[in-house]
């Protein structure tokens, strides 16, 4: 019987292992692919405004400080600087270090759920779904930018890793320096209010028990993480980055649908067209909903977990406490981060919060469920069907693609591409855009783009590389 049972237990386990194995290797294939297929070596529209560092060859630490719109560039714009000068301004290679860093940011994350719940089952196959979903194509066909989306998302992984380092001394400069890291590049800034919070809850924890030395780092850590936030607004500018702002508005309603919004198209609900449009729309709103609702659900969830163990710090499970910290964190960032682009881009319309360039900033968000559903809920069954569904659920919204974001890549393509062929050989920008009906910015003598297509030519750099006329 014992034998019988073990046999009828392994060999499903295994089979779904297998195809947990095979099924994200299709994961990473596809997005590999898309990124090779889609993207052309053209500097386009916002590049050539914050390139304007790489053509001014400013220094690192200008390229670490450098503002593009709301947000800083940090270390995305190094490294940004490094591949342009390795490549001679190649942005397809850009885009294969964007696709690299995510699928760094995905491996990251299996460490990270391995370290906090001590194995690693065929469910995390949602981790390669969450972290190389399409979706977010925007990030490598339209406006590639390692600093927006990214390497944001690779800080702050590494960042929830730093979390459950043991040694308090490396666990607490480890958190600060990826804390200040993020702070500056891209809209990784959030966490700047999150690791103050996280690390006064962390000291209300220890204050009775622990010896005063740790009591001290505490101080300085908590001081620092202040320190870092307050440093970002030194020489910084407030830049919407949208010519008609304004907050708050009217129709205050609009906000939660906002956001609401970005949380569906996470699903990829908009788009289909296989029913009615309006009927799309409503669904998109009632999961949107559904998906705030949860995520709030299981932030104060986690957040009375952490404050727990101020309570009673000699009985409290220290590993369910680590759980509930990381999931504070990645659910905190994503939450925070739709609140502030409602508030930033609600002029746009409420739709424009399914735009594919704020989806990697919902994954920390999405890929805290899973920890929750994976490590928080005791009933095994109910567990299960939860994490097949989610599964289920994550496959529908990419497999396949929606045709609409299958339409907008095309497009990029072919307009970029139509439109470097053209420049190469009539090298005028204003009978390009018209003959080609497209663009690459939309203010070509704002951003100078005449002489920055000169310079490049002169240099034999980005569309004029391997181009012999």
């Amino acid at each position: 019987m014992k034998v019988s049972s073990l046999k009828s237990y392994i060999v499903p386990t295994t089979i779904l292992n297998i195809f947990a194995i095979i099924f994200s290797s299709g994961i990473i294939f596809r997005w590999w692919y898309y990124i090779d297929k889609y993207s052309v070596n053209i500097i386009f529209w916002d590049q050539w405004d914050f390139y304007n560092a790489l053509f001014e060859n400013h220094n690192l630490w200008d390229l670490f400080l450098w503002q593009n719109g709301p947000h800083r560039q940090g270390v995305g714009f190094i490294i940004t600087k490094i591949i342009a000068e390795l490549s001679g301004w190649n942005t397809r290679y850009e885009t294969f270090a964007i696709g690299c860093v995510m699928c760094l940011a995905m491996v990251c994350a299996l460490i990270l759920k391995r370290r906090l719940s001590k194995t690693l089952s065929w469910t995390d196959v949602v981790i390669p779904l969450i972290f190389l979903t399409p979706l977010q194509w925007e990030i490598f066909v339209n406006t590639p930018n390692l600093s927006h989306g990214s390497v944001p998302i690779l800080l702050l992984i590494l960042y929830c890793l730093a979390w459950t380092l043991q040694c308090n001394s490396l666990r607490y400069t480890t958190v600060l320096l990826l804390n200040f890291l993020l702070i500056f590049t891209g809209f990784g800034v959030f966490i700047g209010v999150i690791t103050p919070i996280i690390l006064f809850i962390e000291y209300f924890s220890i204050r009775k028990t622990a010896p005063k030395k740790e009591s001290i780092i505490l101080y300085v850590s908590i001081f620092i993480s202040l320190l870092s936030i307050g440093a970002f607004f030194i020489g910084y500018k407030f830049n919407p980055a949208v010519d008609n702002f304004k907050f708050p508005i009217s129709e205050y309603w609009e906000y939660p649908l906002f956001i609401a919004a970005a949380l569906g198209n996470f699903f990829g609900i908009i788009g289909f067209h296989i029913i009615n449009e309006d009927v799309e729309l409503a669904i998109l709103f009632i999961v949107g909903f559904f998906l705030l609702f949860i995520m709030i659900r299981i932030g104060l969830f986690h957040y009375k977990s952490l404050l727990s163990i101020s309570s009673d710090p000699l009985y409290v499970d220290h590993r369910k406490i680590n759980l509930s910290r990381i999931i504070v964190i990645l659910i905190s960032f994503s939450l925070i981060f739709c609140i502030n682009t409602a508030i930033g881009r609600i002029s746009l319309g409420v739709l424009s919060a399914a735009s594919s360039r704020y989806v990697p900033y919902l994954i920390p968000g999405f890929f805290g469920i899973y920890l929750h559903l994976a490590g928080s809920i005791q009933n095994g069954k109910f567990r299960n069907i939860l994490l097949i569904t989610t599964i289920v659920c994550l496959i529908l919204a990419t497999f396949p693609l929606k045709e609409l974001d299958y339409q907008m890549m095309t497009m990029f393509k072919n307009g970029k591409t139509a439109w470097k062929n053209y420049y190469l050989q009539t090298e005028d920008i204003e009978r390009t855009n018209q003959t080609v009906g497209f663009k690459i910015h939309p203010n070509p003598k704002k951003t100078n783009l005449q002489w920055k297509l000169d310079y490049l030519k002169a240099r034999k750099l980005n569309l004029y590389l391997n181009y012999k006329r």
